[in-house]
């Protein structure tokens, strides 16, 4: 028997927060230009549409654009998918007032996220229009920092 799809949201599959936390941090320095990265506007994608026409599309060079071409760069199929798919989800959501405990500025004027909610965003579901649901993220970063604390208190 096929396994039901939970009302409204998208088949995504989860990821290693590991491996976000390494996107994310691959993203941001993609966007912000502390590495080197090609400039977007210089990739052409060609897509065939339901009638068989091609559609070019051409990237500008904005930080997002650039993000997401690092994030290509290492991730290939439905793992990249999933990850870029989160990325952006996450880029909508990170300002929300509910998530604030989860973040601060850095001394150089970028926000810094905690690993918790990286933790809650590379499983929690994805629902319509490709979001995530700021209630349901941050009840799993409050999840996994109490499985953090009570790895933290095993004895030594």
């Amino acid at each position: 028997m096929a396994k039901k799809k939970r009302k409204g949201s998208l088949r995504v599959p989860p990821v290693d927060p590991a491996e976000l936390m390494f996107a994310f941090g691959l993203a941001d320095a993609a966007a912000s230009l502390r590495m080197p990265v090609e400039n977007p506007a210089a990739k052409i994608v060609n897509l065939i549409d339901k009638e068989g026409k091609v559609l070019r599309i051409r990237f500008t060079d904005r930080p997002i654009n650039r993000a997401g071409m690092a994030v290509a760069a290492h991730f290939q199929g439905v793992k990249f998918k999933s990850i870029v798919m989160r990325l952006f989800a996450f880029y909508d959501i990170y300002k929300h007032p509910e998530l604030s405990q989860w973040r601060h500025k850095a001394s150089d004027g970028r926000m810094e996220l905690a690993k918790s909610i990286i933790a809650a965003a590379a499983r929690a579901p994805l629902i319509r229009n490709s979001r995530f649901d700021p209630d349901t993220i941050a009840k799993l970063a409050l999840e996994y920092e109490k499985e953090e604390d009570r790895v933290d208190e095993l004895p030594s």
